[in-house]
């Protein structure tokens, strides 16, 4: 090797080193800042309140006119309790945080010098102020204070320092009777009235913020209208992904936000509610670019100060998940018929048998609507599902579940039950074409004139009409919280749902609807929900269903409404 190439790569050595180096400091400096900051306006704070136990008796504390002095000691205070609250978005990467805490530093410099002359810890704030300043990029996250995230531990640290910073100064001025006109005293010996001030003052300032904070709405950017273009472009990416599951087709519902890879062939779909950013499914399009698009998920919900939840995800997407640092809790299983090897033969199919045979004595025909039938057929459909709907006393959900929508429904074949020309049921069909499978979404009847066991013969009539038109698989869709297990040693989430699943039968039919698919045989394949920690997605599971119902008026408010 040549003289320049060695040259070269020794270069190109040490600019690895060196940014392997930044990126380490960039790791660490948003938890050490963090720590120094709130440190630091400890400090103030102390100062502020108990100046006999920090104050250097200065020429500029004699000389300093009052006003100013009392003014300081005022300002000193606000800035320290604001600067423990600046250290946690310092730790949450906040550029907002960033800035101020620049802000707060310099002007705490200068109100210690002015309020005293506390060289020390002047020369100290400046020191911090200019290093916080260097370290700009280590703070690039975009939400500002008010989408900062306020753990329970933070907030209690913060009324731990108020509180010992009370015990100190109320120590330190035992000696002092205390009466009214304390708090009204100005001199420059007047440190008892100035610590009552300071202490009463930082206590104002935590709560104000602290109020000021839980009104803020979530750090999510606004929901921008979708392109023009958005359904042409789902569309094509379904059509041509070989990483496609049918209930990718919940994408050409209106309430979703999207994530394109870059070649725009691949998407994720998700919606936002609170700091909680819910991928519904896994990344949709080609598997080569999953990954990719996962960890872009990850880094512009980080970016705006959110938490990933990816939703029913299968067993496919688990090691992604893994590798993005989530943890994964099972939610439920979803039926799939492999329709290959299905057949209606044998003593276990004997109901399955009866019921097509009954839909045919009562003249009932089985048909699909193309997708652009679907139209001329709309107000027949409607009544169905209008009827369904108040029968069941609930209301359209969304999200995960597909709702009575023309736009929607146009993008799908509908399988109909009719008699004549009246419709008695329906279901949309979703496909995905790589896969060769079909799923059932939005599943409904006249509960009141519609044959007995219509739904029943609806499905088997769809396994059927997909045998016979090559799909592999019909998915009939996800028992919530089915399968999960109850021994002692089990995830308390799994334990919890289990017994839901069991004793929940007042509010959701869980075991019910396990029973109805039951029927068809089919395999159960595990869902899971992948999030940060478990308290995470136990917070993200509770988003899922308020994100599904509409809000929880909705959630409370009667049977879903989707595919049971």
């Amino acid at each position: 090797m040549s003289e320049k190439a060695t040259n070269y790569a020794e270069a190109e050595r040490k600019r690895a080193d060196a940014e392997l180096l930044l990126s380490f400091l960039d790791d660490i400096a948003p938890t050490v800042f963090a720590a120094i900051v709130f440190l630091s306006g400890a400090a103030m704070l102390g100062a502020s309140a108990a100046p006999d136990f920090f104050q250097n008796r200065s020429l500029l504390r004699i000389i300093a006119p009052l006003p100013v002095i009392e003014a300081s000691h005022f300002l000193s205070s606000v800035i320290g309790t604001l600067m423990l609250f600046v250290a946690a978005g310092l730790r949450q990467r906040l550029s907002s945080a960033w800035l101020l805490g620049v802000i707060l530093l310099g002007a705490g410099a200068v109100f210690s010098l002015l309020s005293g002359g506390h060289y020390a810890r002047v020369v100290a704030s400046t020191v911090v102020m200019m290093s916080l300043a260097a370290s700009r990029g280590a703070f690039y996250r975009q939400p500002g204070l008010r989408e900062m995230n306020l753990s329970p531990i933070w907030i209690g640290a913060i009324l731990l320092v108020i509180g010992a910073i009370a015990w100190l100064g109320f120590f330190s001025f035992e000696h002092f009777e205390y009466n009214n006109d304390l708090w009204w005293t100005f001199a420059r010996d007047a440190d008892a009235s100035r610590f009552l001030r300071g202490i009463v003052t930082a206590l104002v300032v935590f709560a104000l913020f602290v109020a000021w904070r839980l009104m803020q709405l979530s750090g999510a950017p606004r929901a921008e209208a979708p392109p023009a273009d958005i359904d042409t472009r789902v569309a094509r990416v379904i059509a041509e992904g070989d990483a496609v599951s049918p209930d990718a087709s919940l994408a050409f519902l209106p309430d979703k936000r999207f994530l394109f890879s870059e070649s725009g062939k691949s998407f994720i779909m998700y919606g936002v509610h609170g700091r909680s950013w819910i991928a519904m499914g896994p990344p949709v399009g080609l598997a080569s670019e999953a990954r990719d698009l996962a960890w872009r998920f990850k880094a512009l919900a980080h970016k705006f100060g959110g938490e990933i939840a990816f939703y029913s995800i299968s067993e496919s997407f688990l090691a992604t998940a893994l590798d993005l640092g989530l943890s994964v809790v099972k939610v439920g299983e979803t039926a799939i018929v492999p329709l290959e090897t299905f057949s209606l033969e044998g003593g276990k199919r004997s109901k399955l048998r009866q019921a097509r045979r009954n839909l045919e004595k009562d003249g009932c025909t089985f048909e699909i609507l193309p997708p652009e039938e679907v139209a001329e057929n709309l107000p027949a459909l409607k009544e169905v599902s209008d009827r369904w709907l108040a029968k069941h006393k609930g209301k359209e959900k969304q999200f995960t579940l597909g709702f009575f929508n023309l736009a929607y429904l146009s993008h799908f074949p509908v399988a109909v039950v009719r008699r004549g020309n009246e419709i008695f049921a329906f279901a949309n069909l979703w496909i995905a074409p790589a896969a060769q499978g079909l799923s059932i979404d939005l599943m409904r009847y006249l509960p009141d004139a519609a044959p007995y066991g219509v739904m029943d013969s609806l499905i088997v009539e769809l396994i059927m009409w997909g045998k016979e038109n090559g799909y592999k698989t019909l998915d009939l869709g996800m028992a919530p919280l089915a399968g999960l297990e109850r021994r002692r040693l089990a995830p308390l989430m799994s334990r919890i749902g289990a017994l839901v699943f069991e004793q929940g039968g007042r509010f959701y039919g869980f075991e019910g609807l396990r029973q109805f698919k039951e029927k068809f045989q089919p395999q159960w394949k595990p869902l899971y929900l992948a999030a940060s920690n478990r308290l995470d997605a136990a917070v993200a599971l509770g988003r899922v269903a308020l994100l599904t119902s509409g809000g929880i008026a909705g959630m409370l408010g009667g049977e879903k409404a989707g595919r049971d």
